[in-house]
């Protein structure tokens, strides 16, 4: 796992950590590009990380991967070089309605971080986070951009 230095932490949920390594989602390309650049830096939990390689146990998934020439071992190669291990933090004052996806929402919260979803019940919650200048959005153009300095 990563050390911050100079990066900005975001919180991607499993979705968008399927997308980017799985599915290698067009819409993940800036993204891609930008935790490589290390001008970003995934910030994640262990019960991420374990929800995660749940995930990509399914058996849809492995069919996936193979078809695009990738293996787990890929995907753990590529967090392992873009991503920070965080302590789980304390419970955010807002609740999401998935109770699975409560961790992403905790750990921006508590790192002060946007987060990228697809889960309409997350993305629900941007309302009362951007007041705290925390961002929640499906995608990284989303973003305000100017706090990540990707030109």
């Amino acid at each position: 796992m990563v050390r911050m230095s100079d990066s900005v932490g975001l919180v991607l949920d499993t979705n968008i950590v399927l997308d980017l390594c799985v599915y290698q989602n067009s819409q993940t390309l800036l993204l891609k590009q930008a935790l490589k650049s290390e001008k970003i830096v995934m910030l994640m939990t262990q019960a991420m990380l374990s929800e995660l390689h749940f995930v990509l146990q399914r058996s849809a998934i492995q069919v996936y991967l193979s078809k695009n020439d990738t293996n787990i071992e890929q995907v753990n190669e590529f967090l392992q070089s873009y991503s920070r291990l965080c302590e789980a933090p304390e419970v955010a004052p807002w609740r999401c309605k998935d109770k699975s996806d409560q961790m992403f929402i905790d750990l921006a919260w508590a790192q002060k971080v946007d987060l990228l979803s697809k889960d309409k019940a997350v993305l629900a919650l941007n309302k009362k986070f951007k007041p705290n200048g925390i961002f929640i959005r499906s995608q990284l153009t989303d973003l305000p951009i100017n706090k990540f300095d990707l030109t």
